[in-house]
């Protein structure tokens, strides 16, 4: 009985079926042994001894095999709780930082049912951003923008990206979307502008933000 009272010293719980089911054949195969003994072994008896301890090895065995197993699933487990951790790490350092860029207007949300613009900064000018409406494009979506322009100088070639996430994404991953646009936004007036973006599903098209680069600004000179 000492095989039992070490093997229940392991931490495995007998709560799962194969090891419910390896106690269950080993109790018996130690009641068989017990009672062999305990009557007075004969050669016959000798003999189903033999078979009774190589039942007990291939027992342990198997016990061994179905802990070594519960422990690598637990290390995988740990594992990936980790990543989880650090993947939420991440988010809510970026959620922190479009908070602190809020004051400067760096995203511009894209809403089509909203009625309004958004401002939006660029490292040269502030702009104004009005989601016109969206429809369904390859694996993704057109999104069919005003940007307006109102300073006197003319922006020739700029990047408008986009960056989204998925809720159900459990590593948190966000997702960047960059288009390079040669339009040129044209000084004290709207410009439409279409952004694509795909592949991507309905949520993420909920969750983008739009921030832009501008490149090369071009200014009239005057009459002389």
């Amino acid at each position: 009985m000492s095989h039992l009272r070490r093997w229940e010293k392991t931490g495995l719980s007998p709560g799962r079926p194969e090891l419910k089911f390896l106690y269950m054949k080993l109790a018996t195969v130690f009641v068989c042994m017990s009672g062999l003994i305990l009557s007075g072994c004969s050669q016959q008896d000798d003999a189903r001894i033999t078979k009774l301890q190589n039942q007990v090895n291939e027992l342990s065995s198997k016990l061994e095999s179905v802990k070594a197993t519960q422990k690598d699933f637990n290390d995988l487990a740990d594992t990936n709780i980790m990543v989880v951790f650090n993947n939420v790490g991440k988010i809510y350092e970026r959620v922190s930082n479009l908070e602190k860029d809020k004051s400067r207007y760096t995203w511009a949300a894209v809403d089509p049912n909203s009625k309004g613009y958004s401002l939006l900064d660029s490292d040269l000018t502030r702009l104004l951003v009005v989601t016109e409406n969206v429809e369904p494009y390859l694996d993704g979506y057109k999104i069919h923008l005003q940007i307006g322009n109102p300073c006197a100088a003319d922006f020739t070639g700029f990047d408008l990206i986009g960056y989204t996430y998925k809720t159900n994404d459990i590593f948190g991953t966000m997702h960047t979307f960059t288009n390079n646009m040669t339009d040129v936004l044209k000084s004290k007036c709207w410009n439409r502008i279409d952004f694509i973006l795909a592949p991507a599903s309905a949520e993420e098209l909920r969750n983008l933000a739009l921030r832009v680069q501008t490149k090369t600004l071009s200014l009239v000179l005057p009459d002389k």
